[in-house]
């Protein structure tokens, strides 16, 4: 059974005279065929914005298929913008700078905290963190910034104190050795005398602090000392029976130098 094609006037659309590009015999032989994907690329799908073919181009591109998605666009945009924060100018007043810190400010300055650092003792104050925290708070900084920043301030100050505490240990064990080539044997005596006479006199814990506790001039000094504070001690330790019986053993009366100097 023969069948015919589903257009019937395919033979024709398709025949064209070798002498005739235009596919015409001179009576009306028609227009060719068109795919629909050529006339695709003919019009982009954005024609509905009007005849610019570059905007026709760029609303396509964008793949924005009618009025309604550029407008939804545009809205989403501006959500975008509202979010934002813009730098005040050079020239910008109080207001602007204010405005600003509000859109950095957290909500509390307990978001500037900080975990645990592993810093030398001194190096981080809690009460003076927790000022700091709230200045930062009152000026609007960001709190990941604020937190960096912390951060390398209590970093840098333990750095400095272990260098302090390296420099300190060095100092000292140079003072030692200078002690043991001048006295000696007598070293580990005079060391006692010269501590006891710095807890004696109050200033042991105050010499410390100021790392000279063990400078050989401070230890002569006060090994010396000792021995002075030792001679004025009373025979019994006591005071003797009575002050006026201890005056004599070991109070020097200078009332009575000055008499017979004088």
């Amino acid at each position: 059974m023969l069948r015919l094609p589903k257009n019937p006037l395919w033979p024709v659309q398709s025949w064209r005279f070798a002498d005739d590009p235009d596919g015409g015999d001179g009576g009306g032989g028609g227009e060719s065929e068109v795919k629909p994907e050529a006339k695709a690329k003919e019009k982009p799908a954005a024609h509905w914005v009007g005849d610019d073919k570059d905007l026709q181009g760029y609303v396509d591109k964008k793949g924005y298929k009618d009025a309604a998605s550029v407008v939804k666009a545009y809205r989403d945009w501006e959500k975008k913008q509202g979010a934002m924060v813009t730098l005040p100018g050079a020239d910008a007043k109080d207001e602007e700078w204010a405005k600003f810190a509000d859109k950095l400010r957290p909500r509390n300055a307990g978001e500037y905290a900080i975990g645990k650092l592993d810093l030398p003792d001194g190096a981080r104050d809690d009460a003076i963190e927790a000022s700091m925290d709230a200045y930062a708070h009152e000026q609007g900084w960001p709190a990941k910034w604020w937190k960096a920043a912390k951060t390398r301030l209590f970093e840098t100050y333990g750095k400095q104190i272990a260098d302090l505490d390296t420099e300190a240990t060095r100092i000292k064990a140079e003072d030692e050795k200078t002690m043991r080539l001048k006295w000696g044997q007598d070293y580990d005596g005079n060391i006692a005398m010269s501590d006891r006479a710095m807890q004696k006199m109050g200033v042991k814990e105050l010499l410390k602090q100021f790392g000279i506790d063990t400078h050989p001039l401070v230890q002569v000094a006060f090994a010396q000392m000792s021995g002075f504070l030792e001679e004025m001690k009373p025979p019994d330790g006591k005071g003797g029976s009575s002050e006026e019986e201890s005056k004599g053993k070991w109070f020097t009366d200078y009332s009575e130098v000055k008499k017979k100097t004088g």
